[in-house]
């Protein structure tokens, strides 16, 4: 009886005292670094039908020409001028169109969801894994394709 006890408390407190116990630790990240997450979102002028935001490596912001994403299994290749890191008002719509895309791509990724929101002048970009495990990127947009600081975040138990 104790030890049953001693289970379901133990039980609980896992299940509902641990998880407030978490913190994000960041650290400063180069914003052109290949480890950095940023969310695009199409320019008001890109005559196309993407309907959805895409996530790039600080990597791909920098220092490509093209921006490669995909429709369901094509490739699709985009001057960089047809995004923004800027987010309108309609940017929660754009992020519920990525998880329904990320959902339908099932096996051939290792993401569950994304989940973003703007927190004072920072952008916060969190990336699920179906394992659990979180990704966590802050940063600041300077200018539509340029991050004034940039920063990654891993889960700490306090």
């Amino acid at each position: 009886m104790l030890k049953n006890f001693f289970c379901c408390t133990l039980l609980i407190m896992i299940l509902f005292i641990l998880p407030g116990c978490r913190d994000v630790q960041y650290k400063v990240m180069m914003p052109e670094s290949s480890q950095m997450k940023y969310l695009l979102f199409p320019a008001a002028s890109y005559k196309n039908n993407l309907n959805r935001a895409i996530i790039v490596s600080g990597e791909e912001l920098y220092f490509k020409e093209k921006i490669a994403y995909y429709v369901q299994d094509t490739e699709v290749l985009s001057d960089k001028e047809n995004f923004t890191l800027y987010s309108d008002e309609q940017y929660i719509n754009l992020i519920n169109q990525l998880n329904i895309e990320i959902g339908k791509w099932g096996k051939n990724t290792d993401l569950r969801r994304i989940e973003y929101f703007k927190e004072n002048d920072f952008m916060l970009l969190t990336l699920v894994f179906k394992s659990g495990r979180k990704s966590f990127f802050r940063y600041k947009v300077s200018d539509k394709h340029k991050v004034s600081s940039a920063e990654s975040g891993i889960e700490m138990l306090r």
